[in-house]
């Protein structure tokens, strides 16, 4: 999708457009980004495994 050179909130923005839900191990996400706004579900796996 082009989007290896994108990071952080660049690319939530970008996949806002394409998806409705993005899935992530991230635990720090949304210390990280602000949130607020966003038209994209976010869910957070506890692990990856």
């Amino acid at each position: 999708m082009g989007w290896a050179e994108l990071d952080n909130g660049a690319l939530l923005k970008a996949a806002e457009t394409d998806f409705d839900l993005l899935v992530t191990t991230d635990q720090n996400l949304h210390y990280q980004q602000n949130l607020d706004g966003r038209r994209i579900a976010i869910l957070v796996l506890p692990t990856t495994s």
